[in-house]
């Protein structure tokens, strides 16, 4: 099984502690650790960690922080996708994102609001432990890119068997 480490940032505990004095629902730092909520999931959701609400205007972007750093291994990447409530709920439309093994900062979200058509004065909250995305682990595959000229390439094409005709939108249209 590969094993991919996170660390919660210094400030975390400073700031559960601060949301539990003035709210109900209590949160420990553990929480903000990466959860696979069934062990066929194959994300594992991540919350926000900005102690003061994130408030999004129409059409804008904010970045959203998760409170933790990884080590990825070698030979690993991680997505980092929204969970599908993110999208539904919320109209949070995600800024996907790679994070290369590499990546030695405090992981984020980057999304846009975009409300519902003919709702331009509505806002959207993300508040303090909302599991607002998920982080999806990949192995790397090691390749490398070769130019052809155009011809090269069509020629390439012509030998494959093509059961397809067209271009974006036509992978449900099969050639009889």
């Amino acid at each position: 099984m590969t094993v991919f480490k996170f660390a919660t940032i210094d400030s975390l505990t400073e700031k559960v502690a601060a949301w539990n004095a003035s709210n109900l629902v209590q949160l420990e730092v553990g929480d903000f650790n990466p959860i696979q909520t069934y062990p066929t999931d194959g994300g594992f959701d991540v919350r926000s960690s900005n102690l003061e609400p994130i408030i999004f205007t129409p059409f804008e972007y904010k970045k959203i922080p998760l409170g933790i750093k990884t080590l990825i291994p070698s030979n690993h990447y991680l997505d980092i996708r929204p969970r599908s409530s993110t999208f539904i709920n919320r109209k949070l439309h995600p800024l996907v994102g790679l994070i290369d093994e590499g990546f030695e900062h405090e992981l984020q979200f980057v999304a846009q609001f975009i409300p519902v058509q003919g709702v331009l004065n509505a806002s959207c909250v993300v508040n303090f432990g909302d599991r607002i995305a998920q982080l999806v682990p990949h192995k790397r595959l090691d390749c490398e890119f070769s130019f052809l000229h155009e011809k090269e390439i069509t020629a390439e094409y012509s030998m494959r068997v093509n059961l397809r005709d067209g271009g974006f939108g036509s992978s449900d249209k099969v050639m009889r």
